[in-house]
């Protein structure tokens, strides 16, 4: 009976044996993650989908497996040595095993080192298949997608993209992108309707809606005769175009759509425009939907940075002019939020200081030590020791 209790245990310590060193295969791998040179990651689960060798995206792990399985052992060529490479982790029989692969843009040049440093140099059809999809986008520089922002900084994510970037000569990959979900995020515009781009495209056309009713249609570059009042909540759907041509790698189009509460411009302005060293300014903002997107810089530098508190509908700032720095006349505060930029200036007096020293003061000053000197108590109003007095008596208490 002991015997036959045991068998179970048994077997499962010689099974751990066996498969904690054993090779990762395609039916071992249940999880894998895939991080490219941008620090994207991706995360892959086990599928029964059918693989198809030129689009890795249909069956990920199959598609490494196979990948690994048809490589050759090599040397990894000294030019690679130190570059950066993209990590795949595998969890195979509930362990992780990392790999490293060195995709070039040359399919004929792409490596990879197993887990235990062994090097292998990629089959040329699955290295080309694997160029050719939106996981090796961080390897070409003409494969990085403009990215839209709204005058606040806040990031709008492509509703739809197409787009198409050089992968070597004469050869383009195409990657094709559709949001899954709507952007509900509740941005603001104060101003104008100001969209940039990280890559300007050629040509921008965009629609606006209130409460359902279009109110422009049109290029963006006549934005600027939109009149929405404050408080207003509008639709917007820019379409973007970037053309191809010789002279550059890629081309595409992108839709981007979203909604905003129109917001009236920030406005900047101080307490006062003139303050004496030693004192302190109060600089307000008005109509800011957040004080973190506020910039303050200073010409001369103050080297003071405000921090801006909320007080009301207002937020505000002090801005001190330390007694310890020598000041200008003035300077030129520059503020910005939500896209608007103002100067303001501020005039600086120079403190003065009288002498207050004069015989009759003097004279109150000794009649009264001389009071404190001549009484004595037992009372001790003192804990402790003293220090050892000042002996330079220029030296700061």
């Amino acid at each position: 009976m002991v015997i036959v209790m045991l068998i179970p245990s048994v077997v499962a310590i010689v099974n751990y044996n066996l498969t904690k060193n054993a090779s990762v295969s395609q039916q071992s791998i249940t999880e894998m993650k895939l991080t490219d040179l941008a620090g994207n990651e991706y995360s892959f689960e086990r599928s029964q989908d059918e693989l198809d060798k030129n689009d890795p995206a249909s069956n990920p792990i199959r598609f490494f497996s196979e990948l690994n399985d048809s490589a050759k052992e090599d040397t990894l060529p000294e030019p690679l040595r130190g570059t950066e490479y993209y990590k795949a982790s595998f969890t195979s029989y509930g362990r992780e095993v990392v790999y490293k692969y060195y995709f070039t843009a040359g399919a004929d040049q792409c490596y990879f080192i197993d887990d235990e440093e062994r090097c292998h140099k990629i089959d040329k059809e699955y290295a080309t298949a694997f160029l050719s999809s939106e996981y090796a986008m961080s390897i070409f520089d003409d494969a990085e997608l403009p990215v839209m922002t709204l005058s606040n900084g806040d990031v709008i994510a492509p509703a739809a993209m197409s787009w198409k970037y050089l992968i070597g000569e004469g050869s383009y990959a195409d990657y094709n992108h559709e949001a899954d979900e709507v952007d509900k995020t509740a941005h603001t515009i104060s101003g104008a309707i100001e969209l940039e781009f990280t890559n300007q495209p050629d040509s921008l056309m965009v629609i606006v809606n209130r409460d359902g009713e279009e109110i422009y249609n049109g290029t963006y570059d006549d934005i600027g005769r939109v009149e929405v009042s404050v408080g207003s909540e509008i639709s917007v759907t820019a379409t973007a175009t970037w053309a191809e041509t010789d002279s550059r790698g890629y081309s595409g189009n992108a839709t981007y759509s979203f909604n905003a509460v129109y917001l009236d411009k920030p406005v900047f302005y101080l307490g006062s425009t003139t303050v004496e060293v030693g004192d302190f300014v109060v600089l307000t903002a008005k109509n800011v939907a957040d004080p973190a997107s506020i910039t303050f810089a200073s010409e001369p530098a103050l080297e003071y940075t405000p921090v801006f508190f909320q007080d009301g509908v207002y937020y505000r700032a002090l801005i001190p002019m330390s007694l310890y720095k020598e000041h200008p006349d003035s300077y030129k505060f520059t503020v910005t939020a939500d896209g608007v930029t103002q100067d303001i200036n501020l005039s600086i007096t120079q403190r003065t200081y009288k002498n207050a020293s004069s015989s009759e003061t003097m004279g109150d000053f000794k009649t009264l030590l001389s009071s404190v000197y001549s009484t004595q108590t037992a009372t001790k109003y003192f804990d402790g020791i003293f220090t050892d007095p000042v002996v330079d008596k220029t030296a700061k208490v």
